[in-house]
């Protein structure tokens, strides 16, 4: 409305008698300036009119954008609150001492896995490999001679599971024992060995650090296929270890 107003009162102020005006009005360009500026003064508030009639609805603020965006999350978190609520609950290794391999241990895996009968004990791989007395740091040494005890064949992994992801981890394979002041092993040293796809592995049941026990062929250069969680899938056997009193 104000622009109407302004452009009413120049082309008033134009009309008035005057020598320079009288010239101005009879220019053929001032005509068309004026109508242009008449034109445009009752087009541009009629369209703001016309929008207000309408009932226009304003667009979506950051308001409502945010309150849906926090409904979504709500939603999320109940659902994830559900899942966990219905996941079964599976007895786990408490320590070490449950990790160890029995002789009552390796018939329940052999017996759920017949394809994996005379599977290999990291723990006693490990053995054979501190024997060798290899460089710490030498990763590549300690893999080369990994390669040669175990390439091909099925190996039980055991150990704090590692960087667990939703279709991967990784466990440990020690190359070098620890130091004998060093009761959390701290001081020996590893390489990773990486699990993949594994049958019965579920990401949201495991933190990093965990005790884990994986069934797998090892193929070499640190990789494995056809893995098993044998812990999750209830494959272990939680009589006593060697040493340890029910």
């Amino acid at each position: 409305m104000a622009f109407r107003a302004m452009a009413r009162k120049c082309y008033a102020r134009l009309m008035t008698p005057s020598t320079s005006a009288s010239r101005l009005r009879r220019s053929p360009a001032f005509s068309r300036a004026v109508m242009a500026a008449a034109g445009l003064a009752l087009t541009v508030p009629a369209a703001c009119d016309s929008n207000e009639r309408s009932g226009a609805q304003p667009t979506t603020g950051p308001t409502s954008t945010a309150a849906a965006a926090a409904s979504a999350a709500l939603e999320a978190a109940k659902k994830a609150a559900a899942e966990k609520a219905n996941r079964k609950v599976i007895r786990r290794p408490k320590d070490a001492a449950e990790l160890l391999l029995t002789p009552e241990r390796r018939t329940k895996i052999e017996s759920a896995n017949p394809k994996a009968q005379g599977f290999l004990d990291q723990a006693t791989l490990e053995q054979q490999l501190f024997q060798k007395a290899l460089n710490r740091g030498n990763n590549e040494a300690a893999v080369a001679a990994f390669d040669r005890l175990a390439k091909g064949r099925y190996v039980l992994f055991t150990g704090n599971i590692m960087a667990p992801e939703s279709d991967r981890f990784q466990l440990a394979v020690r190359y070098t024992p620890r130091e004998a002041t060093d009761p959390m092993g701290l001081t020996a040293t590893w390489f990773p060995v990486h699990f993949r796809n594994v049958t019965g592995y579920d990401h949201g049941q495991y933190r990093a650090g965990q005790p884990a026990a994986v069934l797998a062929r090892y193929d070499g250069k640190q990789q494995t296929s056809n893995g098993v969680d044998i812990i999750l899938l209830e494959q272990w056997d939680f009589g006593a270890a060697p040493g340890v009193t029910p």
